[in-house]
């Protein structure tokens, strides 16, 4: 019998009539896609007893061959697979989901390397969807006159521009297409602003109340600050920039908010 608990990132599993405790984790590098997760069991009546450890990946629902357990504790490993219902594969999803989200929103990005096209961003001025470089990042999400919206937010990261301003689309979470667009939001000044949006309409001043109580800046604050370090970071260690922009990285700020 399989228990998991949600909340606490554990489950609890009986084997030979005797119960074990199993702590889980995944993969602590953001970049890193696998869907691996790392599962250690303890009896739950002795914490001091060995530990039974082995990585289960979550794509194809096999015991990886090199965190597999000891020789020993093969029918263990075995029969806690056998007993995983589909149920249990979505908890653990959704466990394994939310810890590469807290990885990745608490990750060092001074070490984080992180690859940028920065000749699109440095000669195209090409925007940057925070979710599209942090595929783990925690995605946004709003509700409002009965549609849930997908937030997709866009960064400036050009190293010679100064602009503080953002730019929203709101997508229906259901059907994918974009709804609202060209919505700006100048973090510096705490302002939203809907004179370009796209298509008008009467709603969209109480829709941007609404979300500003759900969303207030300081959320996009640190989703600007890590992007901003992450590139800058990239930068240092692209010489081809370095030769290209000899100094400038040394004369600018990292952010300027």
């Amino acid at each position: 019998m399989i228990e998991i608990s949600k909340t606490e990132n554990i489950l609890f599993f009986i084997f030979n009539n005797i119960e074990y405790k199993c702590i889980i984790d995944a993969c602590s590098n953001p970049l890193c896609h696998c869907k691996s997760i790392h599962l250690l069991f303890i009896k739950k009546s002795d914490e001091n007893s060995e530990q039974i450890k082995f990585h289960l990946n979550l794509k194809t629902r096999k015991i990886e061959e090199k965190r597999k357990p000891e020789e020993k504790y093969k029918l263990f490993a075995d029969t806690f697979l056998s007993e995983l219902a589909e149920y249990d594969y979505s908890e653990l999803e959704n466990i394994h989901y939310n810890m590469k989200m807290h990885y990745t929103e608490n990750s060092d990005d001074t070490k984080l390397k992180i690859k940028f096209d920065w000749m699109d961003i440095e000669y195209e001025q090409t925007l940057i969807v925070y979710n599209q470089i942090l595929r783990y990042g925690v995605p946004l999400f709003f509700d409002f006159e009965n549609i849930k919206y997908r937030i997709w937010d866009y960064y400036c990261l050009n190293t010679r521009c100064t602009c503080t301003e953002i730019i929203v689309a709101l997508n229906d979470y259901y059907k994918g297409n974009i709804i609202f667009s060209d919505i700006k939001f100048d973090l510096k000044k705490n302002y939203w602003d809907t004179s370009s949006v796209s298509p008008k309409s009467k709603n969209i001043d109480n829709l941007i109340k609404a979300l500003k109580c759900k969303y207030p800046v300081e959320i996009f604050l640190h989703r600007y600050r890590k992007l901003k370090t992450l590139y800058y970071y990239y930068l240092k260690r692209n010489k081809n920039f370095s030769k290209i922009y000899p100094g400038l990285l040394e004369k600018i700020k990292i952010v300027n908010i």
